[in-house]
Protein backbone atom coordinates (compact mmCIF):
# COMPACT_ATOMS: atom_id res chain seq x y z
CA UNK A 1 0.00 0.00 0.00
CA UNK A 2 2.36 2.30 1.04
CA UNK A 3 4.63 1.67 -2.82
CA UNK A 4 1.23 2.84 -4.55
CA UNK A 5 0.84 5.93 -1.98
CA UNK A 6 4.36 6.94 -2.82
CA UNK A 7 4.23 6.87 -5.97
CA UNK A 8 6.28 4.29 -7.00
CA UNK A 9 3.96 2.29 -9.11
CA UNK A 10 2.73 5.54 -10.77
CA UNK A 11 6.50 6.04 -11.15
CA UNK A 12 7.56 2.59 -12.51
CA UNK A 13 4.55 2.84 -15.20
CA UNK A 14 5.82 6.05 -16.52
CA UNK A 15 9.07 5.20 -16.97
CA UNK A 16 8.31 1.55 -18.73
CA UNK A 17 5.85 3.94 -21.27
CA UNK A 18 8.68 6.31 -21.49
CA UNK A 19 11.14 3.45 -22.43
CA UNK A 20 8.37 2.27 -24.94
CA UNK A 21 7.50 5.03 -26.37
CA UNK A 22 11.49 5.53 -27.37
CA UNK A 23 11.43 1.96 -28.64
CA UNK A 24 8.53 2.83 -31.03
CA UNK A 25 10.03 6.19 -32.05
CA UNK A 26 13.34 4.31 -33.36
CA UNK A 27 11.62 1.33 -35.21
CA UNK A 28 12.34 -1.31 -32.43
CA UNK A 29 9.25 -1.79 -31.08
CA UNK A 30 6.91 -2.79 -33.94
CA UNK A 31 3.19 -1.54 -33.81
CA UNK A 32 1.37 -2.37 -37.06
CA UNK A 33 -0.45 0.73 -37.79
CA UNK A 34 1.54 3.25 -35.86
CA UNK A 35 4.97 2.90 -37.67
CA UNK A 36 4.74 -0.12 -39.61
CA UNK A 37 2.40 -0.86 -42.58
CA UNK A 38 0.77 2.44 -42.20
CA UNK A 39 -2.02 2.84 -44.80
CA UNK A 40 -1.79 6.38 -46.96
CA UNK A 41 -5.24 6.77 -47.23
CA UNK A 42 -7.26 7.00 -44.10
CA UNK A 43 -10.50 4.30 -43.89
CA UNK A 44 -13.47 5.61 -42.40
CA UNK A 45 -14.64 3.05 -39.69
CA UNK A 46 -18.18 3.25 -38.36
CA UNK A 47 -18.26 3.41 -34.86
CA UNK A 48 -20.32 1.06 -32.87
CA UNK A 49 -23.56 2.26 -31.00
CA UNK A 50 -24.54 1.08 -28.06
CA UNK A 51 -27.64 -1.33 -28.02
CA UNK A 52 -29.87 0.87 -25.53
CA UNK A 53 -32.69 -2.06 -25.66
CA UNK A 54 -29.37 -4.61 -24.65
CA UNK A 55 -28.59 -2.45 -21.81
CA UNK A 56 -32.04 -2.12 -20.44
CA UNK A 57 -32.38 -6.06 -20.37
CA UNK A 58 -29.05 -5.95 -18.66
CA UNK A 59 -29.97 -4.08 -16.19
CA UNK A 60 -33.18 -5.64 -15.62
CA UNK A 61 -31.79 -9.13 -15.50
CA UNK A 62 -29.30 -7.54 -12.68
CA UNK A 63 -32.54 -6.29 -10.74
CA UNK A 64 -34.35 -9.55 -11.04
CA UNK A 65 -31.37 -11.33 -10.03
CA UNK A 66 -30.78 -9.29 -6.57
CA UNK A 67 -34.34 -9.78 -5.66
CA UNK A 68 -34.19 -13.26 -5.74
CA UNK A 69 -30.84 -13.51 -4.13
CA UNK A 70 -30.74 -15.30 -0.70
CA UNK A 71 -30.18 -12.16 1.24
CA UNK A 72 -28.33 -14.23 4.15
CA UNK A 73 -26.19 -16.36 2.53
CA UNK A 74 -24.99 -13.55 0.18
CA UNK A 75 -24.59 -11.72 3.28
CA UNK A 76 -22.36 -13.84 4.93
CA UNK A 77 -20.25 -14.68 2.33
CA UNK A 78 -20.14 -10.81 1.38
CA UNK A 79 -18.53 -10.59 5.09
CA UNK A 80 -16.27 -13.42 4.57
CA UNK A 81 -14.73 -11.57 1.90
CA UNK A 82 -14.38 -8.75 4.16
CA UNK A 83 -13.23 -10.53 7.53
CA UNK A 84 -10.35 -12.03 4.89
CA UNK A 85 -9.91 -8.88 2.98
CA UNK A 86 -9.00 -7.16 6.55
CA UNK A 87 -6.25 -9.95 7.26
CA UNK A 88 -3.65 -11.39 5.28
CA UNK A 89 -5.50 -14.45 3.87
CA UNK A 90 -6.27 -15.45 0.02
CA UNK A 91 -9.03 -13.64 -1.10
CA UNK A 92 -9.63 -15.65 -4.31
CA UNK A 93 -11.83 -18.65 -2.03
CA UNK A 94 -14.20 -16.19 -0.91
CA UNK A 95 -14.46 -14.24 -3.78
CA UNK A 96 -15.08 -17.46 -5.65
CA UNK A 97 -17.95 -18.55 -2.98
CA UNK A 98 -19.96 -14.93 -2.64
CA UNK A 99 -20.08 -15.43 -6.50
CA UNK A 100 -21.18 -18.62 -6.27
CA UNK A 101 -24.35 -17.64 -3.73
CA UNK A 102 -25.24 -15.40 -6.37
CA UNK A 103 -23.71 -11.86 -4.95
CA UNK A 104 -22.70 -9.81 -7.87
CA UNK A 105 -19.45 -8.03 -9.11
CA UNK A 106 -20.06 -4.96 -7.65
CA UNK A 107 -21.63 -6.24 -4.29
CA UNK A 108 -18.19 -7.79 -3.91
CA UNK A 109 -16.39 -4.78 -5.37
CA UNK A 110 -18.15 -2.72 -3.09
CA UNK A 111 -17.49 -4.43 0.13
CA UNK A 112 -13.27 -4.89 -1.17
CA UNK A 113 -13.90 -1.15 -1.36
CA UNK A 114 -15.19 -0.47 1.91
CA UNK A 115 -11.85 -2.26 3.44
CA UNK A 116 -9.48 -1.29 1.10
CA UNK A 117 -10.93 2.26 -0.07
CA UNK A 118 -10.47 3.77 -3.45
CA UNK A 119 -7.39 5.17 -5.17
CA UNK A 120 -7.46 8.30 -6.06
CA UNK A 121 -4.38 9.55 -7.89
CA UNK A 122 -2.98 12.50 -6.33
CA UNK A 123 -3.56 15.85 -8.94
Amino acid sequence: MSAIENGFVQNAIAENAFRLEIERERGDEVVVGVNRYVEDEAIDVPLQGIDEDAVARQVDRVRCHKTSQDLATVKQALDRVGETAASDGNLLPPMKDALRTGATLGQVAGRLRSIFGEYRAPS
